[in-house]
C-alpha cells in the first residue's frame, strides 16, 4: 500500500467514525459496518495478509446484505473484488 493509499484509507476511516453513530441509531443490532470499520483500521495499522482478508470478508458481508439489496440494484459482478469498498485499496 502506498503512502497515498494509506492517507485515503485513513480519511475514509475517520469519516466513517464520524457518522457511524447515525447508522447504529437506526440499526442498533447490525454490527457489520462497525466490524468492517474496525477491521479496516486494524489493517491500516498492521498490514498483514490475514488482516486484509478480514477486511474483504467483513466488507463483503456489508455490501451483500439482503437488507440493503445492493447487488440486486446494480449490474456489478458477484465476485468480491468487483464490489465497491476499501478492500480494493487495502
Amino acid at each position: 500500500m502506498t503512502d497515498w493509499d494509506r492517507m485515503l484509507v485513513s480519511i475514509a476511516i475517520d469519516a466513517a467514525k464520524n457518522c457511524i453513530h447515525v447508522f447504529e441509531a437506526e440499526y442498533p443490532t447490525d454490527d457489520r459496518p462497525r466490524k468492517a470499520l474496525e477491521a479496516a483500521e486494524k489493517r491500516l495499522n498492521n498490514p498483514t495478509e490475514e488482516n486484509r482478508r478480514s477486511v474483504v470478508t467483513l466488507e463483503f458481508r456489508v455490501w451483500r446484505s439482503k437488507d440493503w439489496n445492493l447487488v440486486e440494484h446494480t449490474r456489478l459482478p458477484m465476485h468480491v473484488d468487483a464490489q465497491p469498498g476499501l478492500h480494493a485499496i487495502l
